[in-house]
């Protein structure tokens, strides 16, 4: 049940132990969902177009713009960006993660007849918002186009990056609301592209841009199959001289917290060694963790579950029965449930039934009382102990 960076980070990666490393996701058989009213404004056919960010937040003007934020024109305006999402919620039925109505009369031609256009629409999972600022629903939106499935870092997009609302002017700060968001025309495309769209409410995401955490709505992504391996982006076909209007959903990234304390009397856990190391939470949507997808999760580097129990905050995805699982590997070997890690499992190899939410549709954010942890994975016999390095002693 261990996570690794080098396994989960390629598309995304999370910021320093907060999140976990790991890249997006969608459910094939995802169900749609909408804003409150049941649309999605539909109103940016050319650029310049689309209605103002509101919901108690200041709203801002700007369209395409350069060098990763937009700037100019008027607000709710897109330039060369894309991002095909899909609403991923698991336990849905049926669902097309990118809608296409190609030749709209509302969605106008492209400036270049050589060159396709896209107006993308957002449908945001529905949730019941909370009252802090990561997931209160205001927040920013990133729109990045592709010409592969599969960008890494490394990749550039192929046209420039959105960023709504853009900065003001003066330095001022302009959010809009998840369920207010215009439509963007995305002019300038090749018939074929990628679009990954992140609308960041948990505005901390955007210190580094990479990862995942909760609080943020993902759209483009193939989270059918969870978020290892790295999922990859959803193909978008366009026409060449034609507008087309693409619909994406975006997937509420879920906010789960918790605890995670070594098992105690009458039958308390011993460590193999003293109990401290890289600590793993992992989300599933089956009892059994062995081989099943991941639904999100959290890592932490390096934490000791002997002394106390251990504050746990992390992000996940879908709804209905859900289980919350974690690991501790006590002599740091970086091995999937190797020898010497302790695992959260009861005498069946299950996650305990205690570990089990049955996350309602709309729930944005979760609390489980404890993830315990249970089994000492034996056959450690000669490893070397391992404990958490002392802020400035040089260690890792």
């Amino acid at each position: 049940m261990q996570f690794t960076q080098r396994t989960l980070v390629r598309t995304l990666s999370v910021a320093a132990c907060t999140a976990l490393l790991l890249p997006l996701a969608c459910s094939s058989d995802d169900k749609k969902t909408s804003s409150p009213d049941g649309s999605v404004s539909d109103t940016g056919g050319t650029p310049g177009s689309g209605g103002s960010a509101s919901g108690g937040k200041t709203s801002s003007t700007g369209g395409a713009g350069t060098g990763g934020s937009a700037t100019g024109g008027t607000t709710g305006t897109g330039g060369s960006e894309k991002d095909g999402s899909v609403d991923a919620s698991p336990d849905s039925s049926s669902t097309v993660d990118a809608e296409v109505d190609s030749g709209s009369p509302d969605c106008t031609a492209p400036a270049d007849s050589s060159k396709a256009k896209a107006c993308l629409v957002l449908k945001p999972e529905v949730v019941q918002l909370g009252a802090t600022p990561d997931l209160d629903g205001e927040g920013k939106l990133l729109v990045l186009v592709y010409d592969t499935p599969t960008p890494t870092a490394q990749t550039a997009p192929i046209a420039t990056p959105i960023l709504y609302p853009p900065p003001q002017a003066d330095g001022g700060v302009s959010l809009a609301n998840v369920y207010e968001l215009p439509t963007i025309p995305l002019d300038g495309l090749p018939e074929k592209v990628y679009i990954r769209t992140i609308f960041a409410d948990n505005l901390a995401w955007l210190a580094t841009k990479t990862g995942l955490t909760w609080g943020l709505f993902i759209g483009g992504v193939n989270l059918n199959d969870g978020v290892q391996p790295p999922p990859p982006l959803r193909e978008v076909d366009l026409v060449k001289g034609k507008g087309t209007f693409v619909t994406q959903n975006l997937t509420a990234m879920r906010k789960f917290s918790s605890h995670v304390a070594l098992l105690g009397a009458p039958a308390p856990v011993v460590p193999g060694d003293d109990g401290q190391g890289p600590l793993s939470v992992g989300v599933f949507q089956q009892a059994s963790a062995a081989g099943a997808q991941i639904f999100g999760g959290v890592q932490l580097p390096c934490v000791d579950v002997k002394t106390a129990a251990v504050d746990v905050a992390g992000f996940f995805y879908g709804s209905g029965d859900t289980w919350f699982g974690a690991q501790l590997d006590d002599f740091n070997k970086g091995v999937q449930q190797g020898p010497g890690t302790i695992v959260s499992v009861d005498q069946s190899s299950n996650i305990p039934a205690s570990q089990k939410l049955t996350v309602a549709a709309d729930a944005y954010s979760v609390t489980i009382p404890q993830i315990t942890l249970t089994h000492v994975q034996q056959g450690y016999d000669g490893y070397d102990p391992y404990a958490c390095p002392v802020p400035g002693d040089g260690g890792p």
